[in-house]
């Protein structure tokens, strides 16, 4: 049996995760949120991942074997947030969780899982702009 930290668990993709895996795996279910399934066999971990200090103590708790980090912000959101916390979000805290777990368990596999609504849209580039005309 593996130790699987999911962040992002109580996200429509991580609590999908946490469902799936808990039947054979020591799930820690990790979000800003509280469980969203209480029936759910997994340990919640209700933590703020952009403070360095919360990822560092989750994973010396837990150890984990796998790491799979769902955890970010849509580009939908943006308007609603600062682009200096989108940024940390999205991108410092998959570093220092990544740092932080590969510390605890060196042999950490380490999955990063996201969609391209992370990304926001760019510009558009048309096919002439592609070919340099």
């Amino acid at each position: 049996m593996s130790t699987v930290f999911i962040t992002g668990a109580a996200g429509f993709i991580g609590s999908a995760l946490c469902r799936w895996l808990a039947s054979c795996n020591e799930v820690i279910g990790v979000d800003t949120a509280v469980s969203p399934d209480e029936e759910l066999n997994i340990t919640w971990e209700r933590a703020d991942l952009t403070n360095g200090d919360s990822a560092v103590a989750i994973c010396e708790r837990h150890s984990p074997d796998v790491v799979i980090h769902c955890a970010g912000i849509a580009h939908q959101k943006i308007g609603a947030i600062d682009s200096d916390t989108y940024m940390r979000v999205n991108s410092e805290v998959t570093e220092s969780f990544a740092k932080a777990a590969a510390k605890s368990s060196p042999d950490v596999q380490f999955i990063f899982l996201s969609s391209v609504s992370l990304y926001g849209e760019g510009p558009r580039t048309t096919q002439k702009e592609k070919d340099g005309s």
